[in-house]
């Protein structure tokens, strides 16, 4: 991966976990009957602009996973694919961070 998908990765990973914290200010007090501390609008907009990084990141790692020579690819397209927040930065600090040495 070049240092540019790293860094849009690494933002993805952030966002991801940005979003279940923030999420948690507009979902407990709702859920106890308070007013929430972040508006429903600013929630779904958070969500959506989470999942569209997200979508990037997938379609990144995936790529950089095309290239590598590993074995259990199509377990870790599992992973990334189907248990995103966990698969997805397991595999980019286990793989993705390390340069392509060999690349087939």
């Amino acid at each position: 991966m070049s240092s540019i998908e790293r860094t849009i990765v690494s933002l993805g990973i952030f966002a991801m976990f940005s979003y279940l914290v923030i999420y948690q200010f507009f979902f407990i007090p709702a859920f106890n009957g308070n007013e929430p501390y972040v508006s429903e609008g600013t929630i779904d907009l958070l969500g959506w602009a989470t999942a569209g990084l997200v979508l990037v990141c997938v379609v990144l790692l995936l790529r950089d996973l095309k290239h590598r020579d590993i074995s259990g690819k199509a377990g870790w397209v599992v992973g990334i694919l189907f248990f995103t927040w966990v698969g997805l930065p397991y595999y980019f600090f286990k793989h993705a961070r390390r340069p392509l040495t060999n690349a087939t």
